[in-house]
């Protein structure tokens, strides 16, 4: 209502008619101008408009538009001006305008819909149809055109008639919308229209209220909820949908009868009694309705205010009027009349230069700004999904776990079967109970706590062995036992007796743990997943020992499973994983410890600790960035589709067309990927709530999930971090640096391809001859990293001496030789000739960087153009322009001869003409 109000005083000074400051006491004929601005983005000008009005009977002068006491010409802005002339022009014909470019930045174009001129004696009207831009850097670049005065046909052409239309059905007939634009002219005011907004909406809720009193069949449905619609919190039933119609309806008469008082009102003489008593009583008509209003909400339950609301919210657009005429006074201002201003073809070509580096710089400045948001909120989201307690708490487990400090228990240190069940007997399950505190006080509230009094375990931890089927040697001739490696299709997935007999019963009674631990149990059950070891792949089954129960339970319960050699000859692997919940700072942990037996007899023990947050939209600042964010990508892709569609195949062949790819791509799997945590995290947490965390729950799939939002979002900071660099193209140094990478495109790739070349024969040389020799060479990747530590000359050559004194340092030397001294020196050389040529032809754009600078400096104020610098500045911008005649006067002289040659052999032609005709 304020802003109506505000609004509504801004339009009555815009309802001026202005007389022209131009005009003279003696004129006795008058014309109104009617002139309409379109609506299109920096449509209005703050350039000085003139104008030369012709008719059949007479032309006018040079003629300016102008006001004194407000802004004219402002963009979807209608203004009337009295022209007054000596005698009647007659029919119009046609209408010379033009503005002096005088405006700043956008202000100097204008883009003009249409002008009306009405005789004010004879009451013709005569319209001029322009639907142009007078902008020197839009369209055609002209600032001044001769309209003519449109006929019937042009008046009923389609185009002219659906602008006016749409922009009156927009403007005027909605009633919400026309609050923003309602035309100045209309009697209606938008406090009016904003009145009869409330009114329909306060009726609509009291109706609403009347029928819940009323309807016995809406309030049953609230109960039994059948057939309902939920979204969310939101709850809609079929009897809602017909209350919202029916409210719509009888609501509809009272607000257009209304919507209509307001239209066909009249303005008062005075006041009349009724309004004052009205007018003083106006405080206790507003108390009273609040009291009812109070008295109406009290009665209602939470659910049934709620539904209320809900049904309030089903509405139909049925609020339209009609545009009204324009009213105005005519003033008279008599001011001295001022010379007109016509920019000539070389001022025009400059304020033409001008304006597109204007443009260029705003452009740039906006491209900046907008990426620079849309790369922090890209960082807001992904430093918030890692918690800086992260590192802190797999710091924490890692030493408690592993007894890295203690030489009879360290994890890390296991090769044989025995350390194992010793670290896991002595060790892991003293830490898997919290025990008493270091006082000998009793635990209090810590059921399911771990032994650093901390971390809870969701449910329990399970060990899940993986075995290799017997019989598994290729010649058993020779040997009758031997150790294959693990392979998914050569697993074990019989069922077992404890001890790994085959027997269908055993005389010894064991408990429950034990006898599963020694049958296959697979992964669906399990809810476990393939998991990647350091040497092999394991699948998701095995045979599963669960620590459940007290900690002598668990005791007795591994020295049987020892005793029954659990673990032997044929297992291959050994994971134990537990999920562990920290309150203190809202974190799960998904902990698994891997340790893989190979068919050499050595074992190799691994672990990994994935912290996890499943507390999204914790703070509002996240939900706003994660939703400006996606509204962000729809708007790149938005740009790149149009982007592709007019490049169509070169669009590919662009650095930075890829980079925008990039960063679309893992910004959508990003969307894609949150959405499948979210719904992964609901699963967990109604899980956890559920069973009150006493039942095993697997988050191996969640830290998959996560992992692959991790990458998609760090993916998603490079890209947007490397589009810097097309950000700043306009500085000379990256400048270089891209036109370097470019002009060197195909040197680089045919480098890459012999160095490639180079490089794998190498590696293949130095992996076949000391894989069993050195560690750096046990695998091909360690061989190709140790490679990469020699070209940087960062590489210890003891190891190769050591390996073999003759062929190490001879193999090295070689690859020194050929990769650091010649590889090497051609990458350089092929950038340093790409640097020179990019340098020498470095396209001169920087010119924007000073204009920006020099527009900031005149901005904060530091620098200030005095008059003769403007004046020398114009001078030189006019000497670039300049055409020397005399240089010219040879061309002028050829054209001219070749005038006359071409009027001497017509002239010929004609003559021999005329003497065949006998003339």
């Amino acid at each position: 209502m304020i802003y109506a109000r505000f609004k509504d005083k801004k339009d009555i000074e815009k309802l001026r008619v202005t007389p022209l400051s131009d005009n003279i006491r003696s004129d006795q004929y008058f014309y109104e101008i009617l002139v309409f601005t379109g609506r299109r983005s920096n449509a209005g000008t703050k350039s000085k408009i003139q104008f030369i009005l012709s008719g059949t009977n007479d032309e006018t002068n040079v003629r300016t538009f102008s006001d004194a006491y407000r802004k004219i010409f402002q963009r979807g802005g209608i203004d009337a001006f009295i022209m007054g002339v000596p005698k009647s022009l007659g029919l119009l014909n046609y209408i010379r305008i033009w503005h002096d470019n005088s405006g700043k930045g956008s202000s100097t174009s204008w883009y003009l819909k249409y002008i009306i001129v009405r005789d004010l004696r004879t009451m013709e009207n005569f319209h001029f149809i322009s639907q142009q831009w007078f902008a020197v850097e839009k369209d055609d670049g002209l600032i001044e055109r001769i309209i003519p005065v449109a006929s019937e046909i042009e008046k009923r052409k389609f185009s002219h008639v659906l602008s006016k239309k749409a922009y009156h059905s927009i403007s005027d007939n909605h009633l919400w919308f026309s609050i923003f634009s309602r035309p100045a002219s209309n009697k209606f005011t938008r406090v009016q229209r904003c009145t009869c907004c409330f009114v329909l909406l306060f009726t609509s809720m009291l109706l609403n209220i009347m029928y819940y009193d009323l309807s016995t069949e809406a309030k049953s449905s609230k109960k039994t909820h059948g057939s309902i619609l939920s979204i969310g919190p939101l709850h809609i039933t079929p009897e809602q949908i017909g209350i919202g119609i029916m409210v719509e309806l009888l609501s509809l008469i009272p607000s257009l009868l209304i919507v209509q008082f307001f239209r066909r009102i009249r303005t008062r003489q005075q006041i009349s009694a009724i309004y004052k008593t009205l007018y003083t009583i106006k405080p206790f008509l507003q108390i009273s309705a609040l009291f009812f209003a109070y008295c109406i909400r009290t009665s209602y339950e939470d659910e049934e205010a709620n539904e209320y609301i809900d049904d309030n919210g089903i509405d139909l657009n049925n609020n339209k009027d009609y545009l009204h005429s324009i009213e105005y006074d005519s003033l008279y201002n008599f001011q001295s009349r001022k010379p007109a201003n016509r920019l000539n073809e070389n001022e025009l070509a400059n304020a033409r230069q001008y304006r597109l580096k204007e443009i260029q710089m705003w452009s740039i400045i906006r491209e900046f700004f907008i990426y620079l948001t849309f790369l922090t909120l890209i960082c807001i989201i992904a430093y918030s999904n890692r918690d800086y307690n992260s590192f802190l708490q797999v710091h924490h487990l890692r030493k408690y776990f592993l007894n890295s400090r203690q030489i009879n228990y360290d994890y890390t240190k296991i090769s044989t079967i025995n350390e194992y069940w010793k670290w896991l007997e002595n060790s892991f399950v003293s830490n898997l109970r919290a025990q008493q505190w270091y006082n000998d006080d009793t635990l209090r509230n810590l059921n399911g706590y771990i032994n650093d009094k901390s971390n809870r375990i969701i449910g329990w931890s399970i060990m899940r062995q993986l075995r290799v089927k017997t019989n598994l040697c290729s010649d058993q001739r020779i040997i009758s036992k031997c150790k294959k490696d693990y392979s998914l299709f050569d697993e074990e997935k019989r069922l077992f007796q404890p001890g790994w007999i085959n027997q269908i019963s055993i005389e010894i009674e064991y408990s429950s743990s034990i006898l599963k631990a020694f049958k296959y149990t697979t992964s669906d059950k399990l809810d476990t997943y393939i998991y990647i070891g350091q040497h092999e792949t394991y699948s998701g089954g095995g045979y599963i020992y669960e620590f459940r129960g007290r900690l002598l339970d668990l005791k007795s319960n591994l020295s049987k499973l020892h005793q029954l050699e659990w673990i032997d000859d044929k297992t291959r692997a050994i994971f134990i994983q537990l999920t562990l919940y920290n309150p203190n700072v809202q974190l799960f942990t998904s902990a698994t410890f891997l340790v893989e037996f190979l068919s050499t007899s050595s074992i190799s023990p691994t672990v990994r600790f994935e912290p996890l947050n499943f507390y999204v939209f914790t703070s509002v600042l996240q939900l706003v960035c994660t939703i400006l964010y996606i509204i962000f990508i729809i708007y790149f892709i938005i740009i790149e589709i149009r982007l592709l569609f007019q490049l169509k195949l070169n669009y590919f062949c662009q650095f930075r067309s890829l980079i925008e790819l990039g960063i679309i791509v893992c910004s959508l799997g990003n969307v894609v990927v949150y959405l499948w945590r979210f719904q992964e995290c609901k699963r967990i947490s109604r899980l956890f709530k559920e069973t009150n965390g006493y039942v095993y729950i697997n988050l191996e799939f969640a830290v998959y999930v996560n992992d692959l939002l991790t990458f998609f979002l760090s993916f998603c900071c490079f890209f947007g971090t490397i589009k810097f660099i097309h950000l700043f193209r306009f500085n000379r140094r990256l400048s270089l640096f891209t036109e370097t990478l470019r002009y060197a495109r195909r040197e680089l790739i045919s480098f890459s391809i012999m160095f490639s070349i180079v490089f794998m024969s190498f590696l293949s040389l130095f992996y076949l001859l000391f894989v069993s020799r050195i560690s750096s060479c046990s695998s091909l990747l360690s061989s190709a990293q140790m490679l990469c530590e020699m070209t940087l000359m960062k590489f210890d050559t003891s190891e190769l001496i050591g390996a073999d004194v003759v062929i190490g340092p001879l193999c090295f030397s070689i690859f020194i030789l050929l990769v650091v001294f010649v590889c090497l020196s051609m990458f350089i050389s092929i950038i340093n000739d790409s640097f020179r040529y990019a340098r020498e032809n470095q396209i001169q754009d920087q010119d924007i960087l000073s204009f920006m600078l020099n527009n900031l400096l005149h901005w904060i104020g530091i620098k200030m153009s005095s008059r003769s610098q403007i004046a020398e500045e114009q001078d030189s911008r006019m000497r670039s322009q300049y055409f020397d005649p005399i240089e010219n006067f040879p061309d002028r002289i050829d054209q001219l001869l070749e005038v006359i040659t071409r009027l001497y052999i017509n002239q010929k032609a004609d003559l021999l003409r005329l003497q065949k005709a006998g003339v």
